[in-house]
């Protein structure tokens, strides 16, 4: 497989080492017919969210702090954050997403690239999205903050089409979704004219994670709430 960087990079994605020596050779000497420039190999990382654990590695139960701390996150585990001039303020809680969800958004990538051009979907990929959509219905129920969630998906991560999902669970607003013929926005709730910028810092988020900027795969981010102020501080 071949992917162009956004640097223009021409990144090729193979089984192994020497599949991509390989590869480079039938470049170089069948069909280019030059050197071409090409850096070590990459082994490619990715960050993900996990559920704490009840037993560690010996498969036994884990006791005393690491408990205490276990309970705790179960008690709540959401955040409370608020833009740098104080006009927004969000509640947004982060889950792991379940193990055939995320396989479902990566075979499905392609389709998902679709709902970014609706002159890509056809009379067959809309009908291959009804499905989709069913089966990731299906995939998230399992689990009880993200069932019945699909029609609030705003946003897939990184570069829209990943195995990231970005749900919008505010009661009081009124937004599209990222499905063909989402509902429409609420006129006059100025938080509908800033849904883009949170769908950007999402997409920012998944592509370069927190531990060490890798992109992110695997985890629902939920906005349970958002307050916006008229004016923020200047």
């Amino acid at each position: 497989e071949v992917i162009v960087s956004e640097a223009g990079e021409f990144l090729l994605v193979t089984a192994g080492e020497v599949h991509l020596q390989r590869c480079i050779l039938d470049l170089t000497e069948s069909y280019a017919k030059c050197e071409v420039s090409v850096s070590d190999p990459i082994v490619p990382f990715r960050e993900t969210i996990v559920p704490v654990p009840e037993t560690d590695m010996l498969n036994e139960a884990i006791e005393g702090e690491n408990v205490t701390h276990k309970e705790a996150d179960e008690g709540d585990g959401s955040v409370d954050m608020e833009t740098p001039n104080k006009q927004s303020r969000f509640r947004i809680r982060s889950v792991p997403l379940p193990a055939d969800c995320l396989a479902l958004l990566q075979k499905h990538a392609d389709l998902l690239k679709a709902l970014n051009d609706p002159t890509q979907l056809s009379t067959q990929s809309g009908t291959e999205l009804n499905k989709f959509k069913d089966e990731l219905e299906q995939s998230l129920s399992s689990d009880e903050i993200l069932k019945d969630s699909v029609s609030r998906i705003i946003s897939f991560g990184p570069k829209r089409n990943g195995p990231n999902i970005l749900v919008m669970k505010v009661e009081d607003l009124e937004c599209g979704s990222v499905w063909p013929g989402g509902q429409s926005t609420r006129k006059g709730d100025q938080r509908s004219d800033k849904i883009s910028s949170l769908v950007n810092g999402f997409q920012l988020a998944t592509l370069a994670g927190p531990i060490c900027e890798e992109p992110m795969m695997g985890v629902g981010m939920v906005v349970e709430s958002w307050e916006l102020d008229d004016e923020g501080d200047t």
